[in-house]
């Protein structure tokens, strides 16, 4: 069994052919559920890549699942600093529950992986744009 659901609770469930997520939204982050054990490695994806620096991501008020589109680690601090500096960023968490807390000083995630999801919470609707800082996407 496989089921991914997205952060307005809209889900897919191939086994049922039920589709409520529709098309798959750059940047945005997804819940995977499955009933065996599977080497992520051997999972496909496939798709167009999504160049981080032109395509942000649209976030609602409150929180938000989102997916770090680079190809190599950045410090969450320097991810979300536009988002902190606009007032607009309360807290970023990964599936783990280590937290950034922009208010606290605390950077719990340290470096956001490559491919893995997050929740964030903001203050209000907004875009997260993840520049390059080097041009190693």
């Amino acid at each position: 069994m496989f089921i991914a659901k997205n952060n307005e609770g809209q889900v897919y469930m191939p086994e049922f052919e039920f589709n409520g997520i529709g098309y798959i939204l750059k940047g945005h982050g997804y819940q995977v559920k499955i009933n065996s054990v599977i080497d992520f490695q051997e999972l496909n994806v496939f798709g167009e890549f999504v160049n981080p620096a032109t395509n942000p991501i649209g976030l609602n008020e409150g929180w938000n699942l989102i997916g770090y589109l680079r190809t190599d680690e950045v410090s969450a601090v320097d991810i979300f600093a536009d988002l902190w500096e606009d007032g607009n960023l309360l807290i970023a968490k990964d599936y783990l529950g280590g937290a950034y807390l922009p208010e606290w000083g605390f950077n719990g995630l340290g470096y956001m992986q490559p491919g893995q999801g997050y929740q964030v919470k903001t203050n209000e609707s907004g875009y997260l744009w993840i520049l390059p800082m080097n041009q190693n996407y």
